[in-house]
């Protein structure tokens, strides 16, 4: 029975996270009645009970069963995943909207009994979902803490954003520490985790993948300086940090999967774009995402259909990647309207 019990709470599990992901590109796909916000905590508190019982299994002796070493990592991938989108979600949020979590309650590293030294090695591997190292996200964890602190700071209760706002000195010593780690993150090595080694993934796109996670060191910088350090869009840094995003953009294929990995650097860069060129290329890159997003999901549906016909289902395709279109929408008001992103998202995910 409890075995069946561990099965039955790993399916819903495993269709939770598909729920967050399917809400996330294709908002109101099933209906409107809840947000990828209200499945990703649907889906934590799954994980976390499944986890409860495996780390009681652990500690009593008691075996998995077979499989076990496979299933607890797709336990691990699937926190992972949710890590990675509740700090996106939470750091690219509505100073209104109440934060997902923090990024210690979500990413892995304490949850399974990995080796310290195993750890450390793995931190700098590119997960094969996000094209992003661990120790990147954990910065960008990090990053999301202070800025949501500092966001009931900056923002008063009209949503509207206080002028002349810094932060305080302890806040400012903080988040000068992390830019160096984050710095020193960009110059660690950055390898496929074991998934990509297994598949003999392509040089090109193992470069590509190292591009993205160079990109959002360069998106969470920014985010840094401004939201936390107070510093103004036309700050030095914060404009070399934008320069540095559009470089790496240069090293992307147009028409593929990594401009639409790459939403959050994008839309940062955008947001902080100085000139009319550099605005141009950015959108450029959004509206090719958006292009290659309904290319390879036309695709896919095709080969479902064939597979799996479904007499009188409406077709997702006008769905799909409404999260590019709608994060394109939402850049271009903050150009026309000439407001903080901040003041003018809803329930766009942008990343």
């Amino acid at each position: 029975m409890a075995l069946e019990n561990d099965a039955l709470m790993s399916l819903l599990l495993a269709y939770s996270v598909i729920l967050v992901a399917l809400e996330i590109m294709s908002p109101g796909a099933f209906g409107h009645g809840i947000s990828w916000r209200g499945h990703i905590t649907h889906a934590r508190s799954l994980l976390a009970k499944r986890l409860e019982r495996m780390s009681v299994k652990r500690v009593s002796g008691i075996a998995e069963g077979e499989g076990g070493e496979e299933e607890e990592e797709g336990f691990r991938f699937m926190q992972s995943w949710l890590g990675y989108v509740g700090i996106m979600g939470s750091l690219m949020a509505s100073p209104m909207v109440d934060s997902v979590s923090s990024a210690s309650e979500l990413l892995p590293c304490s949850a399974f009994s990995v080796v310290p030294s195993r750890l450390g090695e793995e931190l700098d591997n590119l997960g094969c979902m996000t094209g992003l190292s661990m120790r990147c996200v954990g910065l960008l964890g990090r990053v999301n803490d202070l800025s949501r602190q500092c966001d009931r700071e900056r923002f008063g209760l009209d949503d509207r954003l206080w002028l002349g706002w810094s932060p305080t000195s302890s806040t400012a010593e903080q988040a000068l520490v992390l830019e160096q780690n984050m710095i020193k993150s960009l110059a660690q090595t950055a390898r496929p985790c074991s998934h990509g080694r297994a598949g003999n993934m392509h040089v090109r796109d193992v470069k590509e993948m190292a591009t993205i996670n160079e990109a959002f060191h360069w998106a969470g910088l920014i985010q840094l300086r401004r939201r936390v350090l107070g510093k103004p869009t036309n700050d030095a840094d914060v404009q070399l940090h934008v320069r540095k995003i559009l470089i790496c953009l240069e090293k992307l294929r147009t028409g593929t999967a990594a401009e639409i990995r790459c939403l959050f650097p994008i839309f940062t860069a955008g947001c902080e774009a100085a000139d009319k060129d550099q605005r141009r290329r950015l959108l450029s890159r959004l509206e090719s995402a958006e292009r290659s997003g309904m290319k390879q999901a036309s695709a896919s549906d095709r080969k479902r259909r064939k597979i799996l016909p479904i007499p009188g289902e409406q077709t997702l395709l006008t769905q799909v990647l409404l999260q590019v279109y709608h994060a394109r929408l939402l850049l271009e008001r903050v150009w026309t309207e000439g407001r903080p992103w901040e003041e003018l998202i809803g329930d766009e995910f942008i990343a």
